[in-house]
């Protein structure tokens, strides 16, 4: 059963396609406890992203940080220690000694002019001790092959919902597991498209062949006598190789019952739908 990670994506900042931002700086000792009640310390962002260093100190320094890097747009070496730089302040800023990983946030950068020394200076950061691991964010099964090729990952960072389970082909599946990295479930509510009732989907702006799967999706849901957001959960929680589950919130009543549903013992035998490739990633919307 994977460990649940609090995605960051939203965090003070507008995101996905209402552009939802959830603010713990409100009332952070409720959501701080929650946290710490339920043993979550994890937390998925990108050094784009904002995350408040009052985390790292009410967590007293427990807290673990997973964080995408880009390569830099200038490419010159001038840009590299710069990128070095930013890291390290970005672990004082934070108040932790290292990352618990540091991802390539767009594996296309592995392939440019400039991928090998993106990827050797990762791997000083690990030397050095400023990650514990150093991995990869993919989208589509072609973007695992280009980074397997390439280097052995840590960790993979992948989506996986029951709207969307391309990384659990066979052939897709077996590279995941020969890999023996960490593997990390994200995307989970299709960016909180698979939470939402009827009446919110219409008035997105939004594919109809999209909507009309989301309403297949909601109908099923509805004939278990299930939320989406349990279908949603218990889906994941059930799949044996997945070792962190990613989850994006809005709120505060929200987190508690994901962790409420993440801790039943709630089984149920769920079928995933098939959604077009177009409608898988979010950037093609």
């Amino acid at each position: 059963m994977g460990k649940i990670v609090i995605g960051t994506a939203n965090f003070n900042q507008k995101y996905g396609l209402e552009k939802k931002k959830f603010n713990p700086k409100k009332n952070i000792n409720k959501f701080i406890n929650t946290l710490k009640q339920s043993k979550i310390n994890i937390f998925d962002t990108a050094v784009d992203y904002e995350l408040d260093f009052r985390l790292a100190r009410k967590f007293n320094k427990r807290i673990k940080i997973i964080t995408k890097l880009k390569l830099p747009k200038k490419n010159s070496d001038r840009s590299f220690v710069s990128l070095e730089n930013k890291i390290i302040n970005e672990l004082k800023k934070k108040r932790i000694n290292q990352f618990e990983a540091i991802l390539v946030h767009n594996v296309n950068d592995l392939k440019s002019k400039k991928g090998q020394m993106f990827l050797k200076l990762l791997f000083k950061l690990k030397k050095l001790k400023k990650t514990k691991f150093i991995g990869i964010s993919v989208y589509e099964p072609i973007d695992l092959d280009l980074a397997l090729s390439i280097f052995r990952p840590d960790i993979i960072q992948f989506p996986l919902s029951l709207l969307n389970n391309t990384f659990l082909g066979k052939k897709t599946f077996n590279k995941l597991k020969n890999s023996k990295a960490i593997l990390q479930a994200r995307s989970i509510f299709l960016q909180g498209l698979m939470i939402k009732t009827k009446n919110e989907l219409i008035k997105l702006k939004i594919s109809n062949k999209l909507k009309l799967v989301l309403y297949k999706f909601i109908n099923y849901c509805n004939k278990k006598k299930i939320t989406q957001l349990e279908a949603a959960l218990l889906y994941l929680k059930q799949l044996k190789r997945i070792d962190l589950i990613t989850v994006g919130i809005d709120n505060n009543e929200q987190l508690s019952e994901i962790i409420k549903i993440y801790n039943s013992k709630k089984r149920i035998k769920l079928k995933t739908f098939k959604l077009n490739k177009k409608y898988l990633d979010p950037r093609q919307w």
